[in-house]
């Protein structure tokens, strides 16, 4: 389930898989946060699941989990990225 995530949010943000997983430019790593976000705050798994699946710290993914949350709130960009993505996995009946 979670490669099908991490497709529709790698084409929402127009790069590939293997970016999303391990490039460090500006789109992959906001996918990488959304995708964190969406597994973490929406999804329920916990930030070490989370964590051990991507091979990163449980603090990074529950820092960034907060940072996209309060963004969503608070900043256009964040919403307007979350209402897309939200969208496209409930055509899929993920979320």
């Amino acid at each position: 389930m979670f490669s099908i995530i991490e497709q529709i949010i790698a084409n929402h943000f127009g790069i590939t898989h293997e970016e999303l997983l391990v490039s460090q430019n500006r789109p992959a790593s906001d996918a990488r946060h959304f995708l964190w976000y969406i597994l973490h705050c929406i999804m329920g798994f916990s930030g070490n699941a989370v964590a051990k699946t991507y091979s990163v710290s449980p603090r990074n993914v529950l820092y960034y989990s907060a940072m996209v949350r309060d963004g969503i709130k608070y900043q256009p960009f964040y919403a307007t990225h979350f209402r897309q993505i939200r969208a496209a996995l409930r055509m899929l009946d993920i979320i």
